[in-house]
């Protein structure tokens, strides 16, 4: 069992972000790894994964601050703190490209709540991240979807907001790094 991500000793890892199908596969990469995982997961029927001592499923359906909160708090808690939180962003998926005055305020609203999970995500677990010497902040995003405005300014936004917590974080030791689905290293 290898204890090292990026050859650093984390071994608690939060994730938080996706869909149930993305979190399961980066919890077994994690586990796999030797790591600590404490995720969200937002379907109703049970968490995905299967039960393991290393491994921490909260639910959290709606992304809200005491959900994701609560999911932070009891990682860090149950395993000694946090020492890499993932965020993966999802998609807010809409039948084709939408014209801007095609959507309605919901519509905005869902593509714009993942930018608020990601702040939230921060929020909370950065306090623990800054007590670890490896600290490290993943953004897994795509390239924003050019032909849905919503979804193009979520995306946009989410990159632009990972850029400025790097700088910011680069200060307490806080490596963050903004990469597309399989093309980055843990």
């Amino acid at each position: 069992m290898n204890d090292t991500v990026n050859g650093c000793d984390a071994k608690v890892v939060f994730i938080t972000g996706a869909s149930d199908e993305a979190v399961v596969l980066s919890c077994e990469r994690f586990l796999n790894e030797g790591c600590f995982v404490g995720f969200t997961y937002s379907g109703g029927n049970g968490h995905p994964m299967p039960e393991q001592d290393r491994l921490l499923a909260r639910h959290a359906p709606n992304m809200s601050a005491p959900e994701i909160s609560k999911a932070v708090v009891d990682t860090a808690e149950s395993f000694g703190g946090i020492d890499v939180l993932v965020f993966m962003r999802d998609f807010w998926e809409k039948d084709g490209g939408e014209l801007f005055l095609d959507l309605g305020e919901d519509d905005w609203d869902s593509a714009m709540a993942l930018v608020k999970a990601f702040f939230l995500s921060c929020k909370y677990a950065i306090p623990y991240l800054i007590n670890s010497p490896c600290a490290r902040v993943i953004v897994i995003s795509r390239a924003a979807d050019n032909d849905n405005i919503a979804e193009y300014a979520a995306a946009s936004t989410l990159k632009a907001a990972t850029e400025r917590a790097g700088k910011e974080l680069s200060d307490f030791g806080i490596d963050v790094t903004y990469a597309p689905p399989g093309d980055f290293d843990f």
